[in-house]
């Protein structure tokens, strides 16, 4: 079988609600009909899959594994296949802990080398591994071409035609169901071959609802065989079709159960009685039909006509009942257990102690990668090979937590292996499990009681003993020194748990980044080349060249003081995820959400870091000496803020980058990840710089307590009619050691707008003003008005004038921000426009607020002396948009003359060094 005839029949038009809208074309979408282009992105899916599995079958022959287990590996495939989209990254470094687990799934002969009892030795594994010859089928399912089709039809096609029941993803759906399946299945005594022959039908029981959802079984029926053909046995292929071919009538099958409490768990049913149930009877007397039945939906359909003459609908029924559910529909307060099946939850304690435990940046990038591989990899490995518990049981798995669906007498293996964990790593887990519910918001309700009450029990148990002439390691003074460790400042005394990290993170983590390739605008270049050095060249300089210093700056001897330049810290969080979450109407919803959040965040991270590459490129032709190196430049900024970031997935994340980038930056991410979700959310950036060599541990304090305190504000706007998606908030440290406390009583000092909003009053005294954070509202979308930091200060100081905000005008603005910043910290001499309107505008306010300062009324005084000074100056149209921006603020709802953002903006903008 080497051919795919697909024949779609649609009886009347299908169509996907989304309780997450998409936003495309400057528009929200909230229902979206499947498209020509959507069945055609599905034979092509369907084609790229038989071809991998051909590819993979070959790999798993040549191999010698048994007919059972290549049965087993086959479904894993199917597993992983529909998962693709959550391997999207910008590096190929081989292999990422995402990746590492798909190598274990996939590549039968690594096993032996990636199955190991601790994460640090799982990490040096993968480290050796990074130059093998990865096999096609492997690069296939982790391309981006693959992640961004698939993407498409996680979001397109719906698991039920009918309103109200099309909120649910197929894919999702389809994973729900095979988890479930295989629970069930466990719970019957199944095993072996049996048992895999039924998770790969559970996977593919509903593939062919695209091509005809009235009888999608026998679509699914021809589907799985063009995709099975040839490379599992007739025999288990014959049966892998007959439980497809009666999943929907053979009740004693797990896989029909397990399609019922799927689509129970989802809820749907109740929701749709409760919406629409009142004028779907009234239909069904009028049409002489029940909803229930494919009859039912198409007469409904056919009579449109006559249902718009009447006022009853205005075009289409079937698209407008689906908005109507949308727009009505509520979560469940009820809910039903099922015995025999349970929600685990496996969290990571303490996970901001272990990266902060250390002022080191290697240590804390070892311990957020240490996090990544035990969530993604690590723990599912074990969880396969010790338990048996397979990919698509694992729900989700992210942010420092795994959740997924297990017989409950595999519960107590799942606890005691978390409990063992912690004895050979330095991580602590902590598992929690409820019964299986099919209301999501008691079961996560239930499940997060429980795991509080493990988190926070005391342990009375072990004793500290102290031996004489005993050392606090160096790095965390937490633990005792056991060891001893060369790093840049000397050598230092730490205890096993900092040796480990700071090992890690110099040799492994930094190093693999340092020779892997990164794909950028169709290149893809590695750190190494682009600054033409070793690694042990620059382990030493790290953060100096993340702040923007060349390799070689440091390797000649020089008599002079080297003038630092900044780094920023940028800390990235999702805004109310966990009532994002909980407000969801199932299961299927709860997996989609998870998938959809993560996809957004990376999204917006690679676009990002595009239009960082134009703006530099952009750049470079503005400056004869530079204009030969565009590309080259582009790759080497790019690498920079690749090398500086610690971690990126879920809904936060964490980043090192150069200073002069990170509002650009950081806004778009801001920005583009509110698109990614529809509306629906958005995020807190906290941006913090300093001098290259000042410490991280103090810019991350500083940024996370201006982050708590930023998201006060955003819940507040948030209740506002426009409402507030996203919020960016920042500052800059010249010397010292900035902690969180300052950085609290500095912000609560100065910013007006968090006074108001919070404290419900604003104190217009002596002291100098601040209107952070700048938000990020509706109305930059729905009503394309210019966010507020490129209306105001931001245009200011970058020298930009927006338009009206289209998707495309945001990507105009974020690239020329890009590329005035790279020319104002480039250009140290001030040869060109750009870095000379810095210098003005810092000389300019400096002026003004000496002539204002010390009043009570230093804010009139200081816009009367900028008004009289754009009369009079030669550089008058610097002083005219001073005004302007001064006197809106003044008059704006949380009144202020924000001088103290105007200095920030300045600052970062010059990236230090000059």
């Amino acid at each position: 079988m080497t051919s795919l005839m697909l024949n779609f029949v649609e009886e009347y038009p299908i169509y996907r609600g989304l309780r997450v809208p998409l936003w495309v074309d400057g528009k929200l979408v909230r229902v979206r009909r499947v498209s020509d282009l959507d069945k055609k992105a599905f034979k092509e899916m369907l084609e790229k899959l038989r071809e991998i599995l051909v590819d993979y079958s070959k790999s798993l022959d040549a191999s010698g594994v048994s007919p059972d287990e290549k049965l087993e590996a086959i479904a894993d495939a199917l597993t992983i296949f529909l998962k693709a989209p959550l391997f999207i990254e910008t590096s190929e470094v081989a292999p990422t802990p995402l990746k590492a687990y798909m190598l274990y799934l996939m590549i039968p002969n690594l096993i032996p080398k990636l199955v190991t009892e601790k994460l640090t030795e799982l990490a040096d594994a993968l480290y050796t591994l990074r130059e093998i010859q990865v096999p096609n089928y492997v690069r296939e399912l982790a391309s981006p071409e693959l992640s961004e089709q698939l993407t498409r039809l996680w979001i397109a096609l719906p698991a039920d035609t009918r309103p109200g029941y099309n909120t649910s993803s197929l894919f999702a759906h389809t994973l729900m169901t095979a988890a479930l399946a295989w629970v069930l299945a466990k719970n019957a005594g199944m095993q072996g071959k049996e048992l895999q022959e039924l998770r790969i039908a559970a996977l593919l029981h509903d593939i062919g609802k695209p091509v005809n959802p009235q009888r999608h079984w026998e679509e699914s029926v021809n589907i799985a065989k063009y995709l099975l053909n040839g490379i599992i046995d007739s025999t288990s292929l014959q049966k892998i079709l007959e439980i497809i071919q009666t999943h929907h009538t053979k009740a004693d099958l797990p896989i029909v159960q397990a399609d019922r409490l799927a689509a129970s768990a989802d809820r749907l049913a109740e929701a749709v009685e409760e919406v629409l149930g009142e004028k779907l009877r009234k239909l069904e007397e009028r049409l002489k039909s029940d909803r229930n039945s494919w009859d039912f939906w198409r007469k409904l359909y056919e009579s449109r006509e006559e249902f718009a003459r009447e006022e009853l609908f205005k075009e289409d029924p079937i698209k407008e009942l689906t908005e109507e559910f949308l727009a009505k529909a509520k979560p469940p307060s009820s809910g039903t257990q099922t015995n025999g099946i349970s929600l685990v939850i496996i969290d990571v304690a303490s996970i901001q102690d272990l990266i902060t435990r250390s002022q080191e940046i290697r240590v804390m990038a070892a311990a957020s990668y240490l996090v990544d591989l035990a969530v993604y990899a690590h723990i599912p490995m074990l969880l396969k090979s010790k338990l048996g518990i397979p990919p698509e049981a694992i729900l989700y798995a992210g942010g420092g937590n795994i959740l997924l669906i297990v017989p409950t007498q595999l519960v107590e293996s799942v606890e005691n292996l978390t409990r063992d964990y912690q004895k050979n790593n330095p991580l602590k887990l902590v598992a929690a499990s409820t019964i299986f519910t099919d209301n999501y918001r008691a079961a996560s309700n239930r499940l997060s009681t429980e795991l509080f009450k493990k988190k926070y029990s005391i342990n009375l148990g072990g004793k500290i003993s102290l031996t004489s002439g005993e050392k606090l390691c160096q790095m965390c003074y937490r633990e005792f020194a056991k060891r001893k460790v060369q790093t840049p400042e000397g050598e230092k005394e730490v205890c096993d748990t900092c040796y480990d990290l700071y090992s890690l993170g110099s040799q492994t983590h930094f190093k693999a980044k340092w020779y892997s390739k990164i794909r950028i605008l169709n290149s893809s270049f590695k750190p190494a080349d682009v600054f033409n050095s070793d690694y042990n060249e620059v382990s030493k300089t790290l953060l100096e060249l993340i702040a923007g210093h060349q390799p070689e700056e440091f390797a000649r001897k020089s008599s002079g003081r080297t003038l630092l330049r900044d780094y920023a810290v940028v800390k990235i969080d999702g805004n109310s995820i966990g009532s994002f979450m909980s407000d969801s109407l199932s299961f299927s919803e709860i997996i989609e959400k998870s998938f959809r959040i993560d996809v957004s965040l990376k999204k917006a991270y690679a676009k990002a870091l595009e239009l960082l590459c134009n703006g530099v490129k952009d750049a470079a032709q503005k400056m004869p000496q530079l204009a030969s190196q565009s590309s080259g430049l582009c790759e080497r900024e790019v690498a920079r803020v690749y090398l500086g970031t610690i971690y990126m997935g879920g809904d936060d994340g964490l980043l090192l980058l150069p200073a002069w980038a990170a509002i650009p930056f950081a806004h778009f991410m801001a920005e583009e990840f509110a698109r990614g979700l529809g509306l629906s959310r958005g995020l807190t950036v906290a941006v913090v710089a300093g001098p290259a060599r000042m410490s991280i541990w103090s810019l991350l304090d500083s940024a996370s307590k201006l982050m708590d305190l930023s998201k006060q504000v955003v819940r507040r706007y948030s209740q506002q009619d426009n409402k507030a998606l996203s919020a960016i908030v920042f500052d800059v440290y010249d010397s010292g050691s900035p902690s969180g406390a300052f950085a609290e009583e500095r912000f609560r000092r100065s910013s007006r707008r968090y006074q108001g909003k919070v404290y419900g009053r604003i104190t217009l005294d002596e002291g100098i003003d601040s209107s952070q954070p700048f938000l990020v509202t509706e109305s930059v979308f729905l009503k394309r008005e210019p966010p507020e930091l490129w209306s105001g200060l931001g245009g200011v100081v970058m020298d930009i004038k927006p338009n009206e905000w289209t998707d495309d005008e945001s990507i105009r603005v974020h690239t020329e921000a890009f590329t005035k910043a790279f020319l104002v910290t480039t250009d140290s001499e001030k040869k060109y426009d750009d870095a000379k309107r810095v210098a003005v505008l810092k000389s300019a306010l400096n002026s003004a607020w000496r002539e204002a300062s010390g009043s009570k009324h230093w804010r009139e005084k200081l816009v009367v002396y900028v008004s009289r000074q754009a009369k009079r100056e030669v550089k008058a149209g610097y002083y005219e948009k001073l005004q302007k921006v001064l006197v809106d603020s003044l008059l704006s709802d949380t009144p202020s003359v924000p001088i103290a953002d105007l200095l920030i903006l300045l600052k970062l903008v010059r990236g230090g060094a000059w």
